[in-house]
């Protein structure tokens, strides 16, 4: 028995036409694992995740139920009334 040739033709390697789209498709599909295992994780293990937080002061203003803390995270936006 002889050892297995791997001369293959162009035509039997399709995957070598769509090296780029194959590559992106590797790296889109990563991007999208870690995004659900950031979702995944936050509810259950994590107390929060906040993407993005907003603090707003007023100032001379009477106390009302206005929201002065907004925190843009996984799950949503939290808003929150901070005197």
């Amino acid at each position: 028995m002889g050892r297995l040739a791997l001369n293959l033709k162009p035509h039997h390697r399709p995957l070598v036409q769509y090296r780029n789209l194959s590559l992106a498709s590797v790296a889109l599909l990563f991007t999208a694992f870690l995004l659900l295992l950031l979702v995944g994780l936050s509810l259950p293990i994590i107390k929060g995740i906040y993407i993005l937080g907003v603090k707003g002061v007023p100032q001379n203003q009477p106390p009302t139920s206005i929201a002065t803390l907004l925190q843009f995270g996984v799950w949503g936006v939290c808003a929150t009334r901070c005197v």
